[in-house]
């Protein structure tokens, strides 16, 4: 019992950390977030028109990786809320409203002593 409340402890806790990470502000495009790097890397290492112009496709094939990337591990994360779901659904009809109750709190504690660490 003990092994499946801390799975599901870890499990609820890596969910929330990869909650906290979201952006709230709207991602720029592969372009958008090229043109800024090359800009600034001209400016910071005085590149020639020659070198800018070699260095923008290196540098949108990287944020057009990172785009992919980034929606791979979106989906996971979909899916790591669905299964936290269905968890939770499974442990509602094995658990008394008590037991939930006192796992929720098991979680909290977990959370608060995780951010604590965190923070040190």
């Amino acid at each position: 019992m003990k092994k499946i409340i801390l799975t599901l402890a870890v499990l609820v806790m890596t969910t929330i950390s990869i909650n906290a990470q979201e952006s709230k502000e709207p991602r720029k495009s592969p372009e958008e977030r090229t043109e800024k790097i090359v800009t600034k890397m001209k400016t910071d290492l005085a590149l020639s028109d020659d070198q800018v112009t070699k260095l923008k496709p290196i540098i949108l094939k990287r944020e057009q990786k990172r785009d992919a990337l980034r929606s791979t591990m979106s989906d996971a994360k979909d899916r790591h809320k669905e299964m936290a779901k269905e968890t939770e659904d499974d442990l509602k009809n094995i658990l008394s409203p008590e037991q939930m109750e006192k796992l929720k709190q098991q979680r909290k504690e977990m959370r608060e002593k995780h951010m604590q660490k965190k923070k040190e």
